[in-house]
């Protein structure tokens, strides 16, 4: 994959996400429950640095590295839950050979529209953090 290093690679689709970490085609373009233990250790540089166009809620155990959202470095050795609006630029730096287990669930903002929750989702506190 090829990006300038010193910008963000933006990830457009769950798609794209699909196709780039090696998994199957999601069952449905506008959500995807992710099993991190079904990703390969995905070690482009390009992808050090990435911004996506959905909603991100994982949970992940045995990761060991750093994540950097908004001005900070948060370490995550012990496990983590992180919450992603769109567009939200997240850096890692990631120890390698992980055994990453966890689920990873990913929203287009499209599949909110109508429902409540797209007008709110915003205000939750977990995801104000990184602005």
């Amino acid at each position: 994959m090829k990006n300038d290093a010193s910008k963000p690679y933006h990830m457009n689709s769950i798609s794209e996400l699909h196709r780039i970490l090696e998994l199957p085609k999601p069952e449905h373009p506008l959500i995807s429950v992710i099993n991190f233990e079904d990703i390969k250790c995905y070690s482009d540089e390009a992808l050090r640095s990435v911004s996506y166009n959905f909603y991100c809620i994982a949970l992940k155990r045995g990761f060991e590295g750093k994540m950097k959202y908004g001005q900070h470095y948060y370490d995550f050795d012990e496990g983590v839950m992180t919450f992603f609006l769109p567009n939200q630029i997240v850096s890692t730096e990631i120890v390698s050979d992980l055994k990453l287990s966890g689920w990873w669930l990913v929203v287009h903002p499209d599949f909110l529209l109508n429902y409540p929750l797209s007008k709110t989702i915003k205000e939750y506190g977990y995801f104000i953090c990184c602005k």
